[in-house]
């Protein structure tokens, strides 16, 4: 009987210690811990539950010595780095920093609550093989640079409660061919250099606002960064989903893409073409 208590309270002891804090945010506590799981999680979390909590900003320290490509940063799981697979932001987290998650090169998913309303610059910068980015419904804010060189990332679904964007968001990121802005989004308060070197073409705007998403893509194209052949769609919101060229999208970051469509009739033409076949229609009288 006493091994077995002397084995557990060693157990519990571990577990214990295994969450450190996130740091201090301009001298002030962050009520931030973390831990990387067994399993390569690295989860984040409020310590106190009843106080607000934020992920505090980290800085860039320059390039590593062995690795000119590579960044140094003072997060502290940024030792852990080869071992952390996804990352998950639990409730009560409200502010993500500045370099939080930069050269997380293993982590393929990334989540967050929806507690979560703003994201400082650089956060998943280098996180080359992220493949899949859910943000939290309530991000109001998204700061530059923010995915640079994810080229894993394929297409992000922007929440409808987002209003601003920084600079150069996508700057070196390869795979994204299209961007969805919400149908609220404040065009005021969109950099005008929000792609960056990139291949995204498209824009896509609410056709409530297509006056505003013209001026900005007119704007974009005249600053130095920006793609060539940038233009802009539109969509429209159409019950839970939303109508582009012809097609039904279930999300907002599907739009462009070919993700979850499904085809909107309008003709019969259309529909005889995706039968293969012409309609027949026959009328019977009483």
């Amino acid at each position: 009987m006493k091994k077995f208590v002397l084995i557990f309270c060693l157990v519990l002891n571990f577990n214990v210690k295994a969450w450190e804090n996130c740091g201090d945010a301009e001298g002030l506590a962050s009520n931030c811990e973390w831990e990387v799981s067994i399993d390569g999680v690295l989860t984040i979390r409020p310590q106190n539950i009843d106080v607000p909590a934020i992920i505090p900003d980290y800085e860039r320290q320059g390039v590593s010595a062995e690795d000119e490509r590579r960044y140094l940063t003072t997060a502290p799981w940024y030792n852990q780095r080869e071992q952390i697979t996804s990352i998950k932001v639990e409730d009560g987290i409200e502010y993500i920093g500045n370099h939080a998650f930069m050269e997380l090169r293993w982590a393929t998913s990334a989540s967050m609550a929806d507690s979560v309303v703003e994201l400082g610059e650089d956060t998943f910068t280098l996180a080359t093989r992220l493949s899949d980015i859910r943000l939290s419904n309530n991000l109001k804010s998204l700061g530059g640079w923010n995915f640079q060189q994810t080229y894993a990332l394929t297409n992000i679904t922007f929440p409808e409660s987002l209003e601003e964007i920084g600079s150069e968001i996508f700057y070196s990121q390869s795979s994204i061919q299209s961007v969805a802005l919400p149908d609220g989004i404040n065009f005021e308060k969109i950099n005008d250099d929000m792609l960056g070197l990139s291949n995204v073409s498209t824009i896509y705007c609410s056709k409530n606002q297509e006056k505003s998403c013209v001026d900005l893509v007119t704007k974009m194209k005249q600053t130095a960064n920006t793609p060539t052949n940038l233009s802009y769609g539109l969509y429209e919101r159409y019950g839970n989903g939303y109508l582009s060229d012809g097609k039904f999208y279930t999300n907002l970051g599907d739009i462009g893409t070919t993700n979850n469509i499904q085809k909107r009739i309008y003709t019969i033409d259309e529909a005889n073409a995706v039968a293969g076949e012409k309609n027949r229609v026959s009328i019977k009288y009483r």
